[in-house]
């Protein structure tokens, strides 16, 4: 007759080391998203002194391309406008290593804007040093080209 072992007990300290374990890994990776996204890179420059305007678009989404990386921040975005350019965010849970940004308006290169299929509203531009090429979509995508178009009639973007 075969006698088998029972199973070793887990450890009555493995579940609590799980939830820091899983804190410490996203905190690790968010980290790691914003240094290569370029939005550490952008920090330097661009860090937010002041608080976005009335033209906000909340849990917005876009694209950063840092060396040619493209990094989506899929709703997880706060998109502001104040009186000297945008106000960029991500929500507190990404925020790891991402300061609030404001890319001033002359900052702003490159501008473009179109529509995906027709339908999604896309803005683009690339930041004057360092080299960020920032996409906004939906939402905010929207807001940015109807703030060229109204505020800034002799920059508004070039579309595709």
């Amino acid at each position: 007759m075969q006698t088998t072992t029972p199973p070793a007990a887990m450890p009555l300290w493995l579940p609590f080391l799980f939830p820091v374990f899983f804190a410490g890994m996203w905190l690790f990776v968010t980290y790691l998203l914003a240094v290569l996204s370029g939005w550490r890179a952008l920090a330097r420059r661009y860090r937010a002194q002041s608080a976005a305007g009335p033209w906000t678009a909340p849990w917005a989404s876009g694209y950063f391309n840092w060396f040619g990386l493209p990094v989506g921040f899929s709703s997880c975005l706060n998109v502001g406008v104040s009186a000297r350019g945008v106000v960029l965010r991500p929500v507190l849970v990404f925020a790891a290593g991402a300061p609030r940004l404001e890319i001033p308006w002359e900052e702003m290169m490159e501008c473009r804007s179109w529509r995906l299929f027709g339908i999604f509203p896309r803005f683009s531009f690339v930041t004057a040093g360092p080299r960020v090429k920032i996409t906004l979509v939906g939402r905010a995508g929207a807001l940015l080209d109807d703030v060229f178009a109204r505020e800034l009639p002799g920059r508004a973007a070039a579309g595709a």
